[in-house]
């Protein structure tokens, strides 16, 4: 039973409309980009590769990789570390207040919050897209 629930969630794996352009016009410009997930790192892997993102991306950090998981510090920290970023270079986008948000700036990073449902909070996007007028 999981096995057939497992195969039907992968296959409903789809980038939102807005993920492909957007980190590609981030890469256009210059711009490092990254994932840090607390998703299990073989799973996220293959769902980075399957939606079409994985060419666009130069970091990949994941909690079970790093032996921390969002919203510690360490999850931020490690991954600004090993690319050697400080902390306040670093701008995470993320879409779980608390989790990715709330931890992102407790680490010292700059965080936006991408709220799809559109609550209007300041440092808040609705579409990706909305993300690179402000860099």
């Amino acid at each position: 039973m999981f096995a057939i629930y497992l195969r039907s969630y992968e296959n409903s794996w789809t980038a939102f409309p807005d993920a492909v352009p957007t980190l590609q016009l981030l890469k256009s410009i210059g711009k490092t980009v990254g994932i840090i997930t607390n998703g299990n790192h073989e799973q996220q892997a293959k769902k980075i590769s399957r939606i079409g993102i994985s060419p666009l991306l130069d970091l990949f950090f994941t909690s079970e990789q790093m032996g921390h998981a969002k919203p510690t510090r360490s999850a931020f920290i490690l991954p600004c570390e090993k690319t050697g970023f400080s902390p306040s270079q670093v701008l995470y986008v993320g879409d779980n207040f608390h989790v990715d948000i709330e931890g992102a700036r407790a680490a010292g990073l700059q965080a936006m919050h991408l709220d799809r449902e559109g609550a209007e909070q300041p440092m808040t996007l609705r579409h990706l897209t909305d993300l690179v007028p402000l860099l």
